[in-house]
């Protein structure tokens, strides 16, 4: 059972949640599995493994993701994580089709089989982060178009110099920081996630294939890369064997970004609303504070730690100079940045909601109060509000609305 507390015993805000799902042991598994089979049907659709045989790997992959248990026992001794699990597969292969069983991670290598599957899970939880930065972006355009400068009485955009720092101000930064990070993604995820593919070295094309294609016997094109990938859900690389590294720096620094966007709104919302309600059935005022304050600790805790883990994959990374087999223990620290990220989304995507249509900021009176404390500023920072001109505030929150309205159509 994978931990769901840090070491300092607070819970992880992945814990409970669809990332916890995503990322557990048994996914990870399961997307090597996915991985095996995906080599074997692309190369059934080139015409290099016989159809029943394609079918009795699946079917045998099928059994064996039934099965994780088995999978991570049996392989606890092995070199890497994928001995045990191919040793499996071929046994379950060998039951269901034995001729079958000569074509398991024939043209794998156990590295391509864990880089791949952690790409996969990659990918999924890059979805599902994706899905909360978009509650998140909604929930704060709400909040933002509620009580932007103007819109309302509450804000008293009129007060000398309150839109400065009034809550739609403040509020639109962190509405253009989400919106940065979903931009982030999107290209991310449009420039793929390379499938490494190094075991592609070993492969001949047979003699036969190669005369119908009117090809010489030797290593295969670029074909089955492309449709490995295809199989896989990622993108082909430029060269298989060499499978770009940086994807792996990329998807960390992405973690930061995120992370600490989400620590961002999720201090700041603290800040607007510190006298939050107590949690319904707490009746210990301290751990009512506690509980209420949970979302912050989880939230800012994973901004603190995700860096940690990119210098600890930059090691993993350097470690490849000597040691190629190090790099079967780079997923564990990708699998704590993946959490981290996907935890945090969807940690500040839940406050965010809450806040906006149960807390704070759908209360006028409390909102009233905290807009009062928290705008105590001078009237010559932003002159044109006095004046009851629309200030720069107002035209630059007016144009993060408009971005994020083009982003969700």
């Amino acid at each position: 059972m994978d931990d769901l507390r840090h070491g300092d015993g607070r819970a992880a805000s992945w814990a409970g949640t669809l990332i916890d799902t995503a990322t557990s042991g048994a996914a990870w598994l399961r997307a090597m599995l996915d991985v095996e089979a995906a080599v074997v049907r692309a190369e059934g659709r080139l015409g290099l493994v016989p159809a029943a045989c394609v079918a009795a790997i699946d079917k045998a992959v099928a059994e064996c993701s039934a099965d994780v248990e088995r999978l991570a026992t049996g392989g606890q001794w092995s070199a890497s994580p994928v001995g045990g699990l191919v040793a499996t597969l071929t046994e379950t292969t060998r039951r269901i089709h034995p001729a079958a069983a000569e074509h398991v991670h024939r043209h794998l290598t156990d590295a391509d089989v864990v880089a791949a599957a952690s790409l996969v899970v990659a990918t999924h939880v890059l979805a599902l982060a994706d899905a909360d930065l978009q509650r998140v972006a909604a929930g704060l355009a709400e909040l933002v178009d509620r009580r932007r400068p103007g819109g309302s009485a509450v804000d008293g955009a009129g007060a000398p110099g309150r839109a400065a720092r009034s809550l739609p101000t403040v509020a639109a930064g962190w509405l253009n920081d989400v919106l940065d990070a979903r931009d982030r993604l999107a290209r991310l995820v449009a420039d793929g996630l390379p499938a490494p593919f190094e075991g592609i070295l070993t492969l001949q094309v047979p003699a036969p294939l190669a005369a119908a294609r009117e090809e010489v016997p030797g290593p295969i094109d670029g074909a089955l890369a492309a449709v490995f990938a295809a199989e896989a859900g990622l993108s082909e690389p430029s060269l298989p064997w060499r499978g770009p590294r940086t994807i792996l720096l990329d998807l960390m620094a992405f973690a930061v970004f995120v992370t600490s966007t989400a620590a961002t709104v999720s201090a700041g919302m603290r800040r607007w609303a510190p006298a939050r309600p107590e949690p319904a059935g707490v009746r210990d005022a301290a751990a009512a504070r506690h509980s209420a304050a949970a979302v912050d600790v989880m939230v800012i805790s994973s901004a603190i730690r995700t860096p940690v883990l990119v210098v600890s994959l930059v090691h993993d990374l350097a470690a490849e100079l000597w040691n190629d087999n190090d790099r079967h223990v780079e997923w564990e620290t990708l699998r704590g940045a993946l959490r981290a990220l996907g935890g945090s989304a969807h940690a500040v995507a839940e406050l965010v909601e809450h806040e906006v249509t149960d807390g704070l900021f759908a209360d006028p009176d409390r909102y009233r109060r905290a807009a009062d404390a928290e705008t105590e500023v001078d009237a010559d920072a932003d002159p044109q509000a006095e004046a009851g001109g629309p200030g720069v505030g107002r035209i630059f929150v007016d144009r993060v609305l408009e971005r994020y309205l083009f982003s969700a159509r």
